[in-house]
């Protein structure tokens, strides 16, 4: 028995989590799940790829560990199905993988953290809003977790996930938007926390869902067919730098203006804009993320083909890895951690037919900041 399923259209991949037996568990202190036989099993991810000349074959298992989904999934026996992307599941399990032709792979999953009692839908209790990130390219996990979000807010809020270029886009419709970093340029650290891209439409009248198409950027509202322009604008991230926010929030504003959308001459007017208020905090390093990348930028332009491989031993950002972020915006603590798969492993088999087999073993922690 699946508990969710669902069709990429592009890769002509079934993806679909189902019950496996296991021998261990993933994580210490996760929970498990034990059927009445009294066997340990485990949510396990799975992938089956199609084609014309060649029978299915499995291209992905990933052992799952999915918090509280034996408790949830018991009182929840009604699967859902949505048309984009085409998705059948679990109503308790909202999940979604995103791929694309650059080898991105990303399993993107919204859930709270619901006091032990039942709640009725216009209790005002606080709840965690939260969402993690599996960047399997890179063998990470990004955790978001927001506090305090009353109940009958956040049963009503469904992030939106939608690949972006290098970019990540999460819309948090009424609390934030985030894009993380997750290209192939460098590690993932440059992530940016800004304020919603979506503010004209109320939050029941969103149901947002990305879609296959030539113009990035867009996705559809299925409430009304309509399409809608999720693109980062230059100016919202300049108005979020000239705020009061978190300094690795503005050194990721300042990478990702130089070395992404390649607008070098924003970046050297927010640092002259930043120059004219020489006491604030942290503009020595905002200065230095900028030598950085400007200098980084100029390598990588100049650089002969035949010479690609020395651009790796130039710094990209002055970022930390890993390092954890919390950012105010409209009296929402939003808190971003960055984790690597733990035991994770990867098995690479090409056939002479082309096909791939990818067997990833790992666990995700789950934590409340």
């Amino acid at each position: 028995m699946f508990i969710w399923a669902q069709w990429d259209p592009v890769q002509q991949t079934l993806y679909y989590i189902h019950n496996r037996k296991r021998n261990r568990c993933l994580v210490e202190g996760e929970e498990e799940i034990v059927e009445a036989s009294g066997t340990k099993i485990t949510p396990t991810l799975s992938g089956l790829q199609f084609n014309d000349e060649l029978p299915h074959e499995t291209v992905l298992n990933i052992p799952l560990n999915l918090p509280h989904l034996s408790s949830i999934s018991g009182s929840c026996f009604i699967y859902e199905d949505d048309t984009v992307p085409l998705r059948i599941h679990d109503c308790s399990l909202d999940l979604i993988v995103l791929t694309d032709a650059k080898g991105f792979v990303c399993v993107c999953h919204h859930y709270l953290y619901q006091p032990v009692v039942d709640l009725n839908d216009e209790d005002t209790s606080p709840v965690h809003f939260a969402y993690s990130v599996t960047v399997l390219h890179h063998s990470c996990v990004i955790h978001c977790v927001i506090p305090e979000i009353p109940w009958n807010k956040a049963k009503k809020i469904r992030p939106l996930f939608t690949l972006n270029g290098d970019h990540l886009v999460i819309f948090i419709p009424e609390v934030c938007t985030h894009l993380l970093d997750i290209g192939l340029m460098h590690e993932p650290c440059c992530h940016i926390t800004t304020k919603p891209i979506i503010s004209n439409i109320e939050t029941h009248l969103l149901c947002l869902a990305p879609i296959v198409s030539e113009e990035l950027g867009y996705v559809v509202n299925l409430a009304t067919l309509d399409l809608i322009d999720i693109n980062i604008s230059t100016s919202l991230l300049v108005e979020t730098f000239k705020t009061e926010t978190l300094l690795e929030n503005k050194l990721s504003i300042l990478h990702y203006l130089i070395l992404h959308s390649e607008e070098t001459d924003i970046a050297s007017e927010l640092i002259s804009w930043q120059a004219e208020r020489p006491f604030t905090l942290g503009f020595p390093q905002m200065l230095r993320e900028y030598l950085i990348g400007t200098s980084y930028a100029s390598v990588k332009r100049n650089l002969p083909s035949d010479a690609n491989k020395l651009i790796n031993l130039l710094p990209v950002t002055s970022l930390r890895i890993g390092s954890d972020i919390e950012v105010e915006l409209d009296n929402n603590m939003i808190c971003l951690s960055q984790d690597v798969l733990w035991n994770a492993s990867m098995m690479l088999l090409s056939p002479n037919n082309g096909s791939h087999l990818i067997e990833v073993t790992f666990g995700l922690s789950y934590g409340i900041c």
